[in-house]
């Protein structure tokens, strides 16, 4: 679509601040930022700066009507503030009426006029036709002792809410949309890991990103001499402790700068140390031997302190009281032990285990010991009565469990290679998401970690460490590789919140940063000022609402906005079935004002929209042989080019109809075809897996970019003309640069059947045969952004598409005959709507380019749905 008169438009339009607007896309109304100002000025007690302002710019807070309103309300005239409000063209009136006839009512009362109450309940109150208990609790007030009525000021407020935000503005508000900004910041932060203090208003868009994210290996521990077991960082930040199979456990201390070096080294277990865990105050840990005795240690010096056993029978586990009074032992006889520090026993009643103890734990409060009982149960007993009164059953048998600093939930490990989050701050434990990915045939243990512990970690069989957000378990957000041998666990540094350790196999510990560590560490050895880092993935973009799809200029600073269901296409508004077979394709044109679709039936309709929305034939055109595979508009919206399935592709005029040119080769027949992005030339995925490019007249180009292995159901170019997109290989999509002659790979580990490019070019969405849709931001090295599923797809290709405001949902056809849409930037797998009309499987859907409230579906049925907003909404 030629973009150049728009912009030329744009260019020779008005000043935005002559037009009464502000900001470069004006989208801030100037009398409505400068009244926020002022209220914000009044807030703060900036009385006299708020009538200089009201003085210079001839914008008042409020309009003479609402601020004789005001007065009168602050000067308790009821009366006379009842009679101003038709002036005010409230929608509520009555309402608002009742409750200053209400204030006046307790006023009085307060104040001892007692019969002046009564009148002004009977004459003014009464009549206005308040239900029986209000009027009784009213009347009730007369006998009530020492009745206070709400301080003006504070009346107001309540006031407020009665009131349309743009005549009462809400209080405070811009105090509440700046920190809203900041919270949506927060919210949409990719990898968001920064506590809030670091979080700036100045700031045009927070992003931590692979930044503030582990993401590179900063340092390799070397001292074990064989498997690397168990490792925890203690409760400051400041130490690590890890054990091995080699008998020993290591303390390592982190210097100001995050380098790691070895403090002490704990030797006298006669076998290999499971775990080592760091006592409340940090001042000292206890280890514990396979099948022996546990042993506490001193931090500071290294030195052995005390062991803890029973008549020879060996520990499994260990833990901490919460208050570092005593030791918890996970016996091999299945009995949990307990022990003060001196190594007196603690009797209890707790009953023997019916499977030993991989983990034992006690909550921050003490109220909890937690523990395994069956393979597939964990137990949480009450430390008063010892009577186990929470459970939870898992359907695998488990391996581990970790518990959240706050103690109220519990992230357990199963060898069903899924790991679970449940919440046990409930009379009955709940489990919240499930996490996947991972294998986990041997214990591998989990941590939670980053800012609020918004952050899965978990080692793994295949040598990475597996990281997924908390909140949104989808598919892990990043796998640490570098280890050569099974991650056995993982710790995240409760202080440094960019700071991770993975144990392993292979003997080694890795220290994991953020590339801004990774940098300044660099930086720091070269003795290099220069910090200076920049990396352009992961643009997000920031959303004005959870489902936005409406124009900018429809919002205002002084309501809180939302678009909701009520904004999304949910409504079929009419059905078209001019063709006679399967529709298998449709594409709005990049004016909005046209639809082209094509069928099984052998051939493809141009539909025209009227101002009402109302779609009609205006052309069919017809000459293939064979079913045509899809239809596609030109930039320009002149021209559409059809391919017809393994035979031609033919151009056609859109404002006559009529046959202009086709493109074949050698009698090579065409699966896929597309637009140059100027209009100038066809491009074909052919039969034979290879890529043709023709100019509009039919010149063959030459193209080096050789043959695919597999046929293309999908090419494009970019809308820059930069790169070529296509499917090579049968998971693998090739981003051509025909500049340079180079090529990027998007992988995938299932088969593609079809891709589609945002507006932008920045996103490329791809369509798997697993019946998942994955979202790849490819501007740089592709990386996969977001998975979702739902849709049903087995036999046919199904066609997705971006669409809405500034692309921000994707929609999709499915084989059960519906149309699901998802909100993009969700990250969520689950659909957030789903449309139902369809009598066929639904092949292709797209969303008008302007009208962000048309979609239109293409089925089996033979028919088209336009949907639209639901009416009854509306």
């Amino acid at each position: 679509m030629d973009t150049e008169p728009r912009k030329r438009m744009q260019t020779h339009s008005a000043n935005p601040r002559e037009m009464g607007v502000l900001g470069s896309r004006g989208l801030l109304k100037e009398s409505e930022f400068i009244r926020l100002i002022l209220d914000a000025l009044i807030s703060l007690g900036l009385n006299d700066t708020a009538a200089y302002l009201e003085n210079e710019s001839g914008i008042s807070l409020y309009n003479h009507v609402t601020t004789k309103f005001l007065n009168l309300v602050n000067n308790g005239e009821w009366i006379e503030s009842i009679k101003s409000l038709p002036d005010l063209d409230l929608h509520n009136e009555r309402a608002v009426k009742f409750l200053l006839l209400e204030q006046g009512f307790s006023e009085l009362l307060e104040d001892g006029h007692i019969d002046a109450a009564q009148r002004l309940l009977e004459k003014e109150i009464f009549p206005l036709g308040v239900n029986k208990q209000l009027e009784d609790e009213l009347e009730s007030r007369f006998f009530a002792a020492g009745v206070t009525a709400i301080p003006r000021v504070e009346f107001v407020k309540k006031l407020r809410k009665s009131f349309p935000p743009e005549v009462l503005i809400p209080e405070r508000r811009l105090e509440c949309l700046l920190e809203r900004t900041l919270d949506r910041d927060r919210t949409n932060c990719y990898l968001h890991n920064v506590p809030d203090c670091h979080m700036s208003i100045f700031s045009d868009l927070h992003h931590c990103g692979v930044h503030k994210f582990p993401s590179e290996t900063l340092q390799t521990l070397e001292e074990h001499t064989d498997e690397v077991w168990f490792l925890e960082f203690s409760h400051n930040g400041k130490f690590l402790a890890s054990s091995s199979k080699d008998k020993s456990a290591i303390i390592w201390e982190i210097d100001s700068k995050g380098k790691f070096s070895r403090k002490h080294t704990l030797l006298g277990h006669e076998k290999p140390v499971l775990m080592v865990l760091w006592s409340p105050d940090d001042t000292e840990v206890i280890t514990c031997g396979e099948d022996e005795a546990i042993k506490r240690w001193d931090v500071g010096s290294g030195e052995f302190l005390r062991s803890y056993e029973r008549n020879g029978v060996g520990s499994v586990s260990c833990g901490w009281f919460h208050d570092g009074s005593g030791i918890i032992g996970g016996m091999n006889d299945r009995n949990i032990l307990l022990w003060k520090l001196d190594g007196t026993e603690i009797k209890h009643e707790l009953k023997q285990r019916e499977q030993k103890l991989s983990d034992v734990a006690m909550t921050t409060d003490g109220k909890w010991l937690v523990s395994m009982d069956k393979e597939d149960e964990i137990t949480f007993a009450n430390r008063e009565t010892w009577e186990v009164q929470k459970l939870i059953r898992e359907q695998g048998t488990i391996n581990s469990f970790s518990l959240s600093k706050d103690s109220r939930f519990i992230l357990i490990s199963s060898n069903t290679n899924d790991l679970t989050l449940w919440g046990f701050d409930h009379e009955d434990p709940e489990m919240y998401h499930q996490y996947e990915g991972h294998t986990s045939g041997s214990i591998f243990r989990s941590s939670f970690g980053g800012y609020e512990e918004t952050f899965i970690a978990s080692g793994n069989e295949d040598c990475q460490v597996y990281i997924w957000e908390s909140v949104e378990p989808t598919i892990p957000i990043s796998k640490l590789k570098g280890h050569s041998g099974a991650v056995n666990c993982v710790s995240w540094n409760p202080i440094n919140l960019h700071m991770l350790a993975s144990a392993s196999d292979d003997g080694t510990i890795r220290i994991w940063g953020g590339r801004d560590q990774k940098l300044q560490m660099l930086t720091d050895d070269d003795d290099d000022d220069d910090d200076d880092y920049h990396d352009g993935e992961d643009d997000y973009e920031l959303f004005l609402c959870e489902c936005h799809n409406i124009p900018n200029s429809d919002l205002s600073l002084s309501s809180d906005h939302h678009c909701g269901i009520h904004q999304i296409p949910s409504e079929t508004v009419q059905t078209l079935e001019k063709h006679t077979d399967e529709v298998w394709f449709l594409e709005f044109s990049h004016d909005g004002k046209y639809l082209a679709s094509s069928s099984k039936d052998k051939s493809a309709i141009i539909w025209e929209i009227d101002a009402q929305g109302k779609f009609s034939e205006k052309h069919k055109l017809v000459g293939h042989e064979k079913p045509v595979v899809m239809v596609l508009w030109s930039p320009d919206d002149k021209q559409v080019a059809t391919c017809g399935e393994n035979e031609v592709i033919r151009s056609w005029d859109v404002e006559s109809g009529e046959f202009i040119q086709s493109y074949e080769r050698n009698g090579v027949g065409s699966v896929s075809c597309g637009w140059f992005h100027d209009g100038s030339g066809i491009i074909a995925g052919m039969t034979d897996r290879s890529i043709c490019l023709w100019n509009l007249d039919g010149t063959k180009l030459v193209h080096e970019q050789g043959s695919r292995e597999q046929k293309l159901s999908d090419v494009a170019m970019t809308t820059d003309g930069k790169w070529l997109v296509s499917v090579d290989r049968v998971h693998v999509i090739s981003l051509f640069n025909r500049e340079t002659r180079t090529v990027r790979l998007i992988t995938e580990e299932d088969m593609i059947t079809s891709f589609s490019l945002s507006k932008n070019n920045k996103h490329l969405l791809i369509n798997l045969i697993t019946q998942k849709i994955h979202v790849w931001n490819i501007e740089g090295q592709p990386y996969k952004c977001f998975e979702y599923n739902g849709h049903k797809r087995s036999r046919f290709i199904i066609r997705s598409c971006f669409g809405g405001y500034e692309d921000s949902f994707i929609a999709s056809g499915s084989e059960d005959s519906q149309v699901y849409i998802w909100i993009m930037r969700r990250a969520q797998k689950e659909p957030f709507s789903v449309l139902r009309g369809h009598s066929g499987a639904v092949n292709c859907v797209s969303w008008n380019p302007i009208n962000l409230h048309m979609l239109a579906s293409a089925s089996d049925d033979g028919t088209i749905r336009i949907w639209g907003l639901d009416t009854k909404l509306k």
